[in-house]
C-alpha cells in the first residue's frame, strides 16, 4: 500500500465535503452496503458550508512579572528559555508593575521573538514601554481589567456561544475591529460536551465571518484548572482529558492552567502531557479528526443550530 504524503492527508480533509466522504466510505465498504451504516458514519454533520480548521495548537506558559527588580528580571529569563527549549511556543507575561524597554528586553534576552508569540497581560495604570527593535506581528498587548471575550461553561453552551458572538459581530461592525478575535475558554471535567461546545463556537464564527469576507480569524486560548484536593495521578489523568478536549474542539492555544501563578512542576508536567498528545497520536496533522463521530456530530449541529438561532435574535433587537 502506498501511503500518502502528510500534506496530502491535510489537503484532503480541508478540501472533503460531506458527500465526498461520504463516496469515499462507500467505495472503501463497496457498493452493496447498507446506505443507513453510511449515513451513521458521516453523522449529521450539516453541508459542507463552514471553513474546517487545522488543529495546530501552540503551547502557552505565564509568568507573572510582579517587580522590575534586575534580578526577578534574569530569574523571569532563564525560566522563559526553559520553557522555549521544552516546546512552548507562547509566552504570556502578566505584569503587575511598571516596566521600560530595558526591562523587557531584559525578559527577552536571547529569546527569538518571530519564533514565539509574546502576550503581555497588562494593568493600564502601569506605564509598559516595549522596545523599539520588537515586530508588532509577534507581541499582543493585553489589558487584563478590559472585559475579554470569553465563554462561561456555567451558562448553557448556545446562549455562551451567541453572547459571545453577538460581541464579536459589534466589533466587526465598528471601524477599531483587530484582525483576531480571541476567545478564552476553560475547559470543565463534561470532556465531549466541550469538544462539541468548542467546535460549535468555530462553526458559527465561521458563519458570522463568511459575511465579512473571511476578513477576521479566530483564536481559542484554552485552561483548565488545577485542583488542589486531588492526588497527583488523578489530576494527570484529567490534565490530559483536558488537554485533548481542547485540542480537539479546536483550540489554537493551550495554556493548562490560565494565567495564575501555578507550581511550576505541575506546569511542567501538563506541558509534557501535551507534547505527548501530539507527538503520539498526530492529532494536530489532522483537521477536524471527530469529523463523522456521530454523538460528536449530533450535539455540535445542535449547539451550533441554536447559537445561531439566538445570534439571529440578538442582532435583530
Amino acid at each position: 500500500m502506498k501511503l500518502i504524503s502528510k500534506e496530502a492527508i491535510s489537503t484532503s480533509f480541508e478540501a472533503e465535503s460531506r458527500e465526498d466522504w461520504a463516496a469515499r466510505i462507500t467505495q472503501a465498504l463497496g457498493t452493496a452496503v447498507d446506505p443507513l451504516i453510511v449515513d451513521h458514519c458521516v453523522g449529521t454533520r450539516p453541508d459542507h458550508s463552514y471553513r474546517k480548521w487545522q488543529h495546530q495548537f501552540e503551547i502557552g506558559e505565564c509568568f507573572v512579572i510582579s517587580s522590575n527588580d534586575h534580578a526577578q528580571l534574569n530569574t523571569i529569563n532563564s525560566q522563559i528559555l526553559s520553557t522555549l527549549e521544552g516546546g512552548v511556543q507562547h509566552i504570556y507575561l502578566r505584569v503587575d508593575t511598571s516596566l521600560d524597554s530595558v526591562a523587557l528586553d531584559t525578559i527577552c534576552q536571547g529569546v527569538k521573538l518571530d519564533y514565539i508569540h509574546i502576550t503581555l497581560v497588562v494593568n493600564a495604570k502601569h506605564d509598559i514601554v516595549i522596545p523599539q527593535s520588537w515586530d508588532s506581528q509577534y507581541y499582543t498587548v493585553r489589558d487584563k481589567d478590559q472585559l475579554s471575550l470569553r465563554l462561561d461553561h456555567t451558562e448553557a453552551p448556545d446562549i455562551a456561544i451567541a453572547t459571545c458572538l453577538d460581541q464579536i459581530a459589534q466589533m466587526m461592525e465598528s471601524k477599531q475591529s483587530p484582525h483576531t478575535y480571541t476567545v478564552s475558554v476553560s475547559i470543565s471535567d463534561a470532556y465531549l460536551m466541550e469538544i462539541a461546545r468548542l467546535r460549535a463556537l468555530h462553526h458559527t464564527y465561521n458563519l458570522l465571518n463568511s459575511q465579512y469576507d473571511w476578513k477576521h480569524r479566530l483564536s481559542i486560548e484554552a485552561s483548565y484548572l488545577l485542583n488542589p484536593t486531588s492526588v497527583s495521578d488523578y489530576q494527570k489523568i484529567a490534565n490530559t482529558a483536558s488537554g485533548l478536549a481542547a485540542i480537539l474542539g479546536g483550540a489554537t492555544v493551550v495554556l493548562p492552567f490560565g494565567l495564575e501563578p501555578t507550581d511550576q512542576e505541575e506546569v511542567r508536567i501538563a506541558r509534557n502531557q501535551l507534547h505527548l498528545l501530539r507527538l503520539e497520536s498526530y492529532i494536530d496533522k489532522v483537521s477536524d479528526p471527530l469529523a463523522g463521530s456521530h454523538t460528536i456530530e449530533y450535539r455540535t449541529d445542535q449547539i451550533a443550530r441554536s447559537a445561531w438561532e439566538r445570534l439571529t435574535k440578538l442582532q435583530s433587537t
